[in-house]
């Protein structure tokens, strides 16, 4: 229902925007239109706010006022919003109307922190049909403050190779009093707990020179060992700590592991790992092509096997792997086959039918198994 309702808000928005519009243009070009009518005017009192210090999860607003000083109306929208998802969520909250001549309203920017302690800075625009300022930037900023800090809040590790490790440093400020150890650390998912290691040491003079609010702190390396399989992946660590106000903090270590060997093609889904052919003709059957990759120091020398194919009315052909030295990238196309004359089944997954399954493999086997699933059906 938020959803729909914001939908709606927009193309309201944009189709007044449209009619403003139109109605000026065709007052002026046609001479209709009052001969001393001007297009609207936007004058913003402030187009900056900095709220100063704030707690670690306290929220505030801000209104900045907008002026109509020409003789249109003047039509606000949404533009572009930097995004603070690991910082702080900020919206933006327009007036329900169009601003008439002489007249102001207030865009609202709206903001709460999450577990982020340091500068904060966030910007939104707002669109309007002055053509001489057909854009105003808003900035809000501030310093979050609170117990303890977390930096970076979140452990973003990107896309990791098959095999690859790293290390990230994270920081962790005590702005209370009270002096704190760590005494130990669980992670969220055990499936993947053995992927992951962590360990910490206090911040030197140093390093807390450059928090000057900071009383203490831990530098905690967190480690992602080879091992993890191929797709995104989500861990939670949860440090464990002598202090009353604090006795937990918790750090998200989420990332994607990416193989050299990737696949390309019409119907391919590589994060669910299934080939769609969707209804094949018994008649005719049908080839459908794919193209297999492989990059990295492996791709000279990898060869493809196939190692199964199901059911029957299925089959695949491969072509020589052609390997192109400047990029470190081998290239093997794949024909997946629906033979004609297949029997009519279905074989789309759950109580339609059992997919098919196509398992290749890499010679010599360095990389992991290639497991296919094959959505379609035989029909008449």
């Amino acid at each position: 229902m938020g959803s729909r309702l914001r939908i709606a808000q927009r193309w309201s928005a944009a189709a007044a925007l449209l009619a403003a519009l139109a109605a000026w243009a065709s007052a002026t070009a046609d001479g209709s239109g009052p001969a001393a009518q001007t297009p609207p005017q936007v004058r913003v009192d402030t187009t900056q706010h900095d709220f100063g210090k704030s707690d670690v999860g306290v929220g505030g607003q801000h209104a900045f006022v907008f002026h109509n000083t020409g003789q249109s109306p003047l039509v606000l929208t949404r533009g572009k919003s930097t995004c603070g998802c690991c910082t702080c969520v900020c919206t933006v909250r327009l007036p329900e109307t169009t601003v008439p001549p002489g007249a102001a309203a207030a865009v609202t920017l709206e903001w709460q922190s999450k577990l982020f302690v340091g500068s904060f800075r966030q910007t939104a625009t707002i669109l309007t049909n002055d053509p001489d300022r057909p854009d105003v930037t808003l900035s809000v900023t501030g310093r979050f403050t609170g117990p303890v800090g977390v930096v970076p809040s979140q452990v973003s590790c990107g896309s990791l190779r098959v095999g690859q490790a790293t290390t990230w440093a994270v920081h962790l400020y005590n702005y209370t009093p009270e002096a704190f150890d760590i005494t130990s650390c669980e992670w969220s998912d055990p499936r993947t707990a053995e992927c992951f290691s962590v360990d910490w040491e206090p911040l030197t003079a140093a390093q807390l020179r450059e928090e000057g609010e900071a009383r203490g702190g831990y530098l905690v390396r967190i480690a992602v060992r080879p091992g993890l399989p191929v797709g995104a992946f989500q861990q939670g660590l949860a440090l464990k700590t002598t202090s009353r106000s604090v006795p937990r903090i918790d750090v998200p270590v989420q990332g994607t592991v990416v193989s050299d060997l990737s696949i390309a093609g019409q119907g391919w889904n590589a994060q669910a790992g299934v080939l769609t052919m969707g209804d094949i003709p018994r008649e005719t059957g049908a080839d459908w092509p794919l193209l297999v990759m492989v990059r990295g120091p492996h791709a000279k020398d990898i060869r493809l096997q196939l190692l199964r194919c199901t059911p029957d009315s299925l089959s695949v052909e491969m072509e020589p792997t052609q390997f192109i030295a400047a990029k470190e990238l081998s290239l093997t196309r794949l024909k997946v086959r629906v033979r004609p004359g297949s029997p009519p089944s279905p074989h789309w997954g759950n109580e339609r039918g059992e997919p098919g399954h196509i398992s290749i493999q890499t010679l010599p086997p360095v990389l992991p198994q290639v497991d296919i699933r094959v959505r379609f059906a035989v029909v008449e």
